[in-house]
């Protein structure tokens, strides 16, 4: 059977058509994943650093070391999972573990 060259041509385009959207559909699909992965690490550091920032504004204007460690202490806990935190202060040349 004798087909038109042109037929082949055809083929040939529509072939290489259909592998170029594959490829691109995978790039696209990696693309979105990266975005999302780059999303949710962008929104967990912008949490951190307004966690941080509340415990500064809560910080900011006491002099008092304990009520400072307190607040860090308290406020930890929406930055990092632990199970004991500890502190030591200073007091009347005594180190005061708390």
């Amino acid at each position: 059977m004798n087909l038109p060259v042109y037929t082949y041509v055809l083929f040939v385009i529509s072939f290489g058509f259909g592998v170029a959207a594959i490829v691109f559909s995978i790039l696209l699909d990696k693309t979105k994943k990266d975005l999302k992965e780059r999303d949710e690490l962008a929104k967990r550091r912008i949490y951190e650093i307004s966690m941080l920032k509340a415990i500064q504004d809560r910080i900011s204007y006491s002099l008092n070391i304990e009520h400072i460690i307190d607040t860090i202490t308290s406020s930890l806990k929406n930055l990092i999972p632990y199970s004991t935190v500890s502190s030591i202060v200073l007091e009347n040349e005594k180190l005061v573990f708390k």
